[in-house]
């Protein structure tokens, strides 16, 4: 009994959660990181109107820090980071994300996961740092400009007068939206860039993203690895709903690492595989202790 009880503890025990604060180009930021720093870092980027805490489920899942260091930012205007204050630039969006990734001492590939509006920004971040990435895992991404033009409802973002009674959060919502399927019309044209694997997850029963989005990704994805799941019953909120799929997603292509070469490497679905030496200080007692998978 005392050995069962022992075995329980450790398989439910969570992974410690660091919050950090950081500035990139003059806009504060709030980051959650969870894992070692010297294991490939998994950037994590919610939508809008959106919060870090979004990402919970998996800052806390000890099986995804066995292979990852998981950061998971408050996007400009979100949370902690620049509170109320808009970026709606994409290219704002990846410079602050990407900073977020002086946390990680791996010098590896990043993985980016990211949900609706976040969708949008991982695939900008792709096309811009196609060195720096490994894959991309986009959760009902928002990333078609025939679908994103503003509601009726979003149009009332121009006005000054509507958006101070609004809460915070949906000011910075409805100042991201207006300039937005503008932005996505030149990144489509960017897309075929692509050359890395994506996984492409969304409800069936989604009304805030088309779901044939899904088609547009086929269509404009034609230089990656792409592959799409379509949920049954599942909608927008996947983060809440389904949880264990972004979370299933990251560990079913995760880091392969060789302790004795100090080395990670990434299989994709043709069989190629992208390696790349580990970067530690030997002098760091955490530089020893990457992961938990010996090889």
């Amino acid at each position: 009994m005392k050995y069962f009880l022992l075995f329980l503890l450790a398989s439910t025990a969570r992974a410690e959660i660091k919050s950090v604060y950081f500035v990139s180009d003059g806009v504060p930021m709030h980051a959650l990181l969870s894992g070692d720093a010297y294991l490939p870092p998994a950037l994590l980027i919610h939508g809008s109107p959106g919060r870090v805490a979004q990402w919970l489920p998996q800052l806390q899942d000890s099986s995804l820090i066995k292979h990852y260091q998981l950061i998971a930012i408050d996007r400009p205007g979100y949370g902690e980071s620049d509170t109320g204050n808009a970026h709606p630039a994409l290219t704002v969006q990846v410079d602050v994300a990407l900073a977020a990734l002086q946390f990680n001492k791996s010098n590896l590939p990043i993985t980016i996961v990211g949900y609706s509006y976040g969708g949008a920004v991982a695939a900008k971040l792709a096309v811009d740092h196609p060195n720096d990435l490994a894959r991309l895992i986009l959760l009902a991404p928002a990333i078609d400009p025939a679908f994103e033009l503003p509601r009726w409802y979003e149009n009332l973002g121009d006005n000054p007068i509507w958006l101070w009674a609004l809460p915070t959060d949906w000011q910075v919502y409805l100042s991201e939206t207006m300039p937005f399927s503008d932005q996505l019309k030149v990144l489509q044209s960017q897309l075929s860039q692509i050359h890395l694997p994506i996984q492409y997850i969304q409800g069936e029963a989604d009304t805030t993203v088309s779901t044939l989005t899904a088609k547009f990704a086929k269509d404009k994805f034609t230089g990656a690895k792409l592959s799409v799941e379509m949920i049954p019953g599942m909608t927008h909120a996947i983060l809440k709903e389904r949880p264990d799929l972004p979370t299933a997603a990251l560990l079913s292509n995760y880091p392969k690492i060789n302790h004795r070469k100090r080395t990670a490497s990434y299989e994709y679905p043709e069989g190629n595989s992208l390696e790349k030496g580990l970067q530690a200080d030997a002098s760091d007692s955490g530089a020893i202790e990457i992961g938990s998978d010996q090889e």
